[in-house]
């Protein structure tokens, strides 16, 4: 897959260990259990990856592992996105551990709900 312009400048940052591009219509964009900890950050939104990447991303980490995510005012206005995280808070199966509102984009005073989240 071809890096996008926004793949090519976070990996110009240097602040990554692995920066992984996936295919949003793929149900295992990871090998599951290669990383413990996930941060997608500006990804899940409207504009961006549907609300069903959410669960691809739950899929490939283990019990115990961490998905840190950001949904900005955009995502937050479309219930999928917030559903897609409750599908898994719901019944037990991940347990919020953080959920802070911040600026996302002050110039355009748009905001964004960060929250990391744990598989159990």
């Amino acid at each position: 897959m071809p890096q996008t312009v926004k793949a090519v400048v976070a990996r110009s940052k240097g602040a990554h260990r692995n920066l992984t591009q996936i295919d949003p219509n793929s149900s295992t964009p990871f090998k599951s259990g290669v990383y413990r900890a996930v941060v997608a950050c500006g990804v899940l939104g409207t504009g961006a990856a549907p609300a069903s990447v959410f669960g691809h991303l739950m899929h490939g980490l283990n019990r115990g592992d961490l998905l840190a995510f950001s949904l900005n005012d955009h995502a937050l206005a479309d219930p999928s996105y917030i559903g897609a995280m409750n599908e898994w808070l719901d019944c037990g199966a991940a347990r919020l551990l953080f959920k802070e509102n911040g600026p996302h984009l002050p110039g355009l005073d748009l905001n964004a709900d960060v929250y990391v989240i744990e598989k159990v």
